[in-house]
């Protein structure tokens, strides 16, 4: 319900708030006085919840953490998350509830503020601050008449430690991605890739290049962005066709990239729940994301986007060796006691020698992980085009690595170019099938000119 005071050039927005103890709510209400309204909704009546946020189109929804319900709060967070994707969240906990928080930062809050009527006088207005930030972040809805976008899809990368090739496989892939539709003829390391015509269904590909060491990615594909992931964040709230096709760089092969701070200290000026917010905000403007995650330290923040993110593919890469296993082994552990399931993550085994004695199918077993895909040893290829300042990906098309690689991404090909959905019959590619088709034409016409 929306109201305007005369006297004020300002619109009167009305808080949710998803608690059954009215003492907060009522601190919050003289904290933000009359210019804005809080209404109580019982978080156990979801239908309830979600009638409100339709008929109240709230600007920010607080969740209330309190310590005796931090998992309950944590499952209403996901589920709000789930139907209401773009709807700034907030947790809500009392002074000194490290607990709280860090749950509400887990299940993926936008923020976290302190509700108490003992708070000092500067921490009040901090709470405000933060209410006042993600009130900016209410994305206008499109008219009932607009068709929606279709949103992109998002691959994530994680790599329990630096050295296992993730960075690599994310550059590949996303230089795939955006490559011409291609037509693969045979299969194996003799395959003939034939390029269609330039133009014929290139998606919109960003790289989220995330991994440690940092800005390796954007290293392979000879870029320095001066805008990266952290300046993404700051600007959430001004996100919009226009700053993403100014701000953020493309290198030569037209991959967007948003590589880490040069100051990581400067990832702890943001939010995960903001940095989960913009993976989301980006849907709408690129066809697909590549997350590239490996060896980076900071588990809550990957756990987040492992979880909260809700990615369209989450793969695990690792290689034969012992070590390896063991920091795999150790990542999915954490992951789990932060509340991710691991059940959907996909294992990549990368630098697969054969003759090594361990398949990577005891590989996926060992860390209860399906195989998704097995990677070739290719060190001296793949070293070599870096050296020239190459991706592989483009330098040696027919490469065993480039293939296994294009198999990964032929599905996400298939979901991102538009009208290449639903057409294709699952594991042809739609270049392969349309000669399929061409073919039968053609002996149709042959036998009928034969009578």
């Amino acid at each position: 319900m929306n109201a305007r005071d005369p006297g004020l050039d300002h619109q009167v927005d009305t808080y949710l708030f998803a608690t059954i103890e009215p003492s907060p709510v009522r601190w919050l209400r003289g904290l933000l006085g009359p210019r804005d309204a809080v209404e109580a909704v019982d978080p156990a009546d979801l239908p309830e919840l979600h009638r409100q946020i339709a008929l109240r189109a709230p600007p920010v929804v607080l969740v209330d953490f309190p310590s005796s319900r931090v998992e309950t709060a944590a499952a209403l967070v996901r589920d709000l998350r789930q139907r209401h994707g773009r709807l700034p969240l907030v947790g809500a906990g009392r002074a000194g509830d490290g607990a709280a928080m860090l749950a509400a930062l887990r299940a993926g809050v936008n923020d976290f503020v302190v509700v108490d009527p003992g708070l000092p006088h500067g921490s009040a207005d901090e709470t405000v601050a933060i209410l006042q930030r993600l009130r900016g972040l209410r994305v206008s809805e499109p008219d009932a008449g607009s068709p929606l976008p279709a949103a992109g899809r998002m691959v994530l990368l994680l790599g329990a430690r630096a050295g296992l090739g993730t960075t690599t496989l994310a550059t590949n892939l996303a230089r795939l991605l955006r490559q011409p539709l291609r037509a693969a003829e045979g299969s194996g390391p003799d395959t003939v890739v034939r390029a269609l015509p330039r133009g014929a269904g290139v998606p919109e590909v960003a790289l989220l290049d995330l991994g440690l060491p940092r800005a390796d990615g954007s290293l392979y594909l000879d870029a320095q962005p001066p805008f990266g992931f952290v300046d993404a964040v700051r600007n959430l709230r001004r996100m919009d066709r226009t700053l993403v096709d100014s701000a953020i760089v493309r290198e030569s092969g037209g991959v967007a990239l948003l590589p880490l701070p040069a100051q990581l200290s400067q990832l702890r000026e943001v939010s995960h729940g903001d940095a989960v917010a913009l993976l989301r905000r980006l849907r709408d403007f690129f066809a697909v994301q590549v997350v590239d995650l490996g060896g980076f330290s900071q588990l809550d923040f990957v756990g987040q986007m492992a979880s909260a993110a809700a990615p369209d593919r989450t793969w695990v890469v690792c290689d034969q060796s012992v070590g390896a296993m063991v920091s795999t082994a150790a990542l999915l552990a954490e992951l789990r006691g932060r509340g991710v399931d691991t059940a959907g993550l996909r294992l990549v085994v990368n630098r697969f020698e054969p003759q090594a004695g361990i398949s990577a199918a005891d590989i996926a077993d060992r860390l209860g992980l399906v195989l998704e895909a097995v990677l070739p040893a290719r060190h001296a290829a793949l070293l070599g085009a870096g050296l020239r300042g190459e991706v592989l990906a483009d330098a040696a098309p027919r490469d065993p690595y480039v293939c296994a690689v294009a198999a990964l991404a032929h599905p996400l090909r298939r979901a991102a170019v538009a009208g290449g959905a639903g057409d294709v019959p699952e594991g042809l590619p739609p270049a392969a099938w349309r000669r399929r088709i061409d073919g039968l034409a053609g002996r149709v016409r042959g036998a009928l000119h034969a009578r």
